[in-house]
């Protein structure tokens, strides 16, 4: 059976205003499939930390894996994110996003649960845009980035990634 998930969002390309639109508000089973791909390849982890835009998949890979899931939060003002205190013996975490582009965001959590003693292990993406340089940032610091869809930005717009391998969920 094809992937609701892949269908979807083929459905909206090559359009990025399409794409965004439905990343803000994917449907449920779309979501839970997310979800489901996130739970099947995720290493063991202790808590998971939601960048805003992505609390709905967040809360659910929490409980899909009975976790605890704090959410970072990005201050406009200063432009830096903070994390609420990390309770009890977590001493690893991923890092759930709705779009992984230059990876600045996931980095600085990264390095803010560090400071609290919680090691950052993976970052699980619903898109990621190939073309920037989140993946590569994050690798350099040995962060393990897992993305149910990868988009290139082409000079038609948005395109399925064909250089990497895309999930396979046909199971």
């Amino acid at each position: 059976m094809p992937s609701p998930l892949l269908a979807a969002v083929s459905r909206l390309l090559p359009s990025e205003d399409r794409v965004l639109t439905w990343l803000r508000d994917p449907r449920p089973r779309e979501r839970q499939e997310v979800t489901e791909q996130f739970s099947v390849v995720l290493r063991e982890f202790d808590v998971v930390i939601g960048l805003p835009d992505a609390q709905p998949v967040a809360h659910a890979l929490s409980r899909l894996r009975g976790t605890p899931m704090v959410v970072a939060a990005h201050n406009t003002r200063t432009g830096h994110w903070t994390l609420p205190p990390l309770q009890g013996e977590l001493r690893s975490a991923v890092i759930v996003t709705h779009q992984l582009r230059s990876g600045l965001p996931e980095l600085e959590v990264a390095l803010l649960a560090a400071a609290h003693g919680c090691a950052v292990h993976s970052v699980a993406a619903t898109l990621e845009r190939t073309n920037d340089q989140g993946r590569s940032r994050l690798e350099l610091q040995d962060i393990v980035v897992y993305a149910a869809v990868q988009l290139a930005d082409t000079p038609e717009g948005l395109a399925l990634e064909r250089r990497f391998p895309q999930p396979d969920t046909t199971h």
